[in-house]
């Protein structure tokens, strides 16, 4: 069952293991269920609750998102997904997620970004 919160979130079954997914970004399938993001996808959140397959899973819509990043990103970047659900520099065609207010310099570090949901970038 899904379920808008009064905290930015929104809850609903894992579409496969969220396992070890925790601050990736997230994407609700045609099912209806919330799936790790992948690059070139309109991210909705990042992952704040992980569950297995078929369990209640969160993701955070909120203004400001921690996400785990691939790589080096600095401060005032926009951020996109890649195919792994994590923060990257966004490029052509890629969904804004938003801007980075902190920066990171190397992968697997948190960043923090102000959530804009922008659309494509140029």
């Amino acid at each position: 069952m899904q379920k808008l919160s009064t905290e930015w979130g929104y809850s609903a079954p894992a579409a496969a293991s969220l396992v070890g997914k925790l601050n990736y970004f997230a994407v609700i399938d045609t099912d209806g269920k919330i799936a790790v993001a992948g690059d070139g996808v309109l991210v909705v959140g990042t992952i704040t609750e992980e569950a297995v397959a078929g369990a209640s899973a969160t993701f955070s819509t909120g203004f400001i998102l921690k996400a785990v990043c691939a790589e080096a990103i600095d401060h005032g970047a926009k951020v996109a997904s890649d195919t792994n659900g994590k923060a990257v520099n966004a490029a052509s065609g890629d969904y804004v997620v938003g801007v980075a207010i902190n920066e990171t310099t190397m992968a697997d570090q948190l960043i923090e970004i102000l959530a804009l949901h922008a659309g494509r970038a140029a």
